[in-house]
């Protein structure tokens, strides 16, 4: 046991060290000090199991003394050793965080021995529940993060932070094994220390890129723990994925290593305790579920994505359905009229397509409208176009911010697309080829005022066209 007493007497100091060595002189190494200033300067360079404190030194009396220096050494025992008998200063100093409280007149070197070990033992004691409630509390910080972020760079990031700080470690990093070749640091926490021991360690080293960098980095360091961070493949059913007793039951049920949780010190050599080991442990543990919670909201984002796409599409053509064409005109109904802009809409309709269909039959049919459908989608140069199938062989495209002259280019557009098929078709009575009929309307959306105005004017529109000779653009001017 190393022991740090602190006494201004030389007599007194000799006197206690003979009665502890008489004891057990193999077991015991004391360093003796004798002023409270000499002692805290020494305690913040060397370790001590215990200490032995006076509590009248020349540049320090009374319970102020026991204060400073526990206030210097948290966790380390102290007993006080003095010369007062006051049965109210020793409640006093064992409140303040003294184990023991000896005067010396009654000092017995076997019962001052046995009070070193009972101190050491209870110090060790409270130190592990003290350690142990920190490590839950963090462990519980870190869940609590998982639990209300599905973020997984935010809780990585986050918790090698946590880890830093709770270790008083130089860098915390979770490493991402692509293969056994490739991988990347997703996560990284490093003390303000680090970047300048680097500095003042790579300065005579040629680092051509960032990965030699890193690899210097991890080899100049003086000690290391690298534990494995795993990845379970995802359960089909959803209600077994998060299960830790699912988990429990098959351990290895289709784990594989996703990555690492590496802590490195730098400053010193520094022996991994067990608990340390089982904490990290935890934590990878803890990350293997935030892993499995992004990844499962990952799949649910892309299942909920596909399912609005389905949703939203018509299943013959691919281009948007008739809920979603109503739903967009209302939608860019209303931004335009918060913007003040023009908005235009273009029904397209395929002339004589019942008698498409009786001559080609309904198969060829099909493969007609995913054509005109693909057509006119081309002609949509901008992001907020839209093109949609109305209904049967018509379509509707929305143009929002759009004029009346930019509705009609856009309109020419698609008829010139749909030329460019050259779908043949025999049964028409204006074109050897598939051929449109466009209605165009323009309106300035106003608060009190709705879409249908819009679709009414483009369907009057396109009704003319239909009925003064087909193959043609007519736009409603009013």
């Amino acid at each position: 046991m190393k022991i740090l007493l602190v006494e201004d007497n030389s007599l007194e100091s000799e006197l206690i060290r003979a009665e502890l060595f008489t004891q057990n002189a193999q077991i015991l190494n004391i360093q003796v000090v004798k002023r409270l200033h000499e002692a805290v300067k020494l305690i913040e360079n060397h370790s001590f199991d215990l200490i032995l404190l006076d509590l009248s030194l020349p540049d320090s009396k009374g319970i102020d003394t026991l204060i400073t220096m526990k206030k210097k050494s948290l966790n380390i025992p102290i007993i006080v050793l003095t010369a007062n008998s006051d049965s109210d200063l020793a409640i006093e100093a064992v409140r303040n965080g003294a184990q023991d409280y000896w005067v010396k007149s009654d000092l017995h070197g076997k019962f001052l021995l046995k009070s070193i070990e009972y101190a050491i033992e209870r110090q060790q004691i409270e130190e592990k529940l003290r350690l142990q409630l920190e490590r839950d509390k963090l462990i519980s910080t870190i869940i609590e993060k998982i639990r209300l972020s599905l973020d997984l760079s935010y809780i990585l990031q986050t918790t090698v932070e946590e880890v830093r700080d709770f270790l008083s470690i130089d860098r915390v990093l979770i490493y991402r094994c692509e293969n056994q070749e490739r991988g990347e640091i997703l996560a990284e926490a490093v003390n303000e220390d680090y970047n300048s021991f680097l500095d003042n360690n790579l300065h005579t080293m040629l680092v051509d890129n960032i990965t030699d960098l890193d690899n210097i980095a991890f080899y100049l360091a003086k000690s290391i723990i690298v534990l494995p961070v795993w990845q379970y493949e995802l359960n089909p059913e959803i209600t077994n994925i998060l299960s830790p007793q699912n988990q429990k039951n098959n351990p290895e049920n289709n784990k594989k290593l996703w990555g690492q949780i590496i802590v490195q010190s730098y400053s010193k050599h520094r022996y991994w305790k067990q608990w340390e080991r089982n904490f990290i442990t935890q934590v990878g543990n803890h990350v293997s579920i935030a892993i499995q919670q992004s990844e499962l909201y990952q799949k649910l984002q892309e299942a909920n994505l596909e399912l609005l796409k389905l949703a939203c599409s018509d299943g013959l053509t691919g281009v948007s359905n008739r809920r979603h064409f109503d739903h967009t005109l209302q939608n860019e109904w209303n931004r335009m009229v918060r913007e003040n802009q023009p908005m235009s809409l273009i029904m397209c309709d395929i002339d004589y397509f019942k008698a498409y269909n009786d001559t080609y039959g309904h198969l060829q049919g099909d493969l007609c409208l995913k054509e005109i459908a693909k057509a006119i989608e081309s002609a949509c140069q901008r992001a907020s176009d839209f093109c949609a199938r109305y209904g049967g062989e018509e379509f509707g495209v929305i143009l929002a911010n759009t004029n009346a002259s930019g509705a009609l280019i856009v309109a020419q557009q698609i008829q010139s697309q749909v030329a460019s098929l050259n779908l043949p078709h025999r049964s028409s009575s204006v074109s050897h080829r598939v051929t449109l009929s466009l209605g165009v309307s323009t309106i300035f959306p106003f608060r009190d005022g709705n879409p249908s105005s819009l679709l009414q004017k483009a369907d009057t529109a396109l009704y003319r066209a239909k009925n003064t000779g087909r193959n043609q653009i007519i736009q409603s001017l009013e």
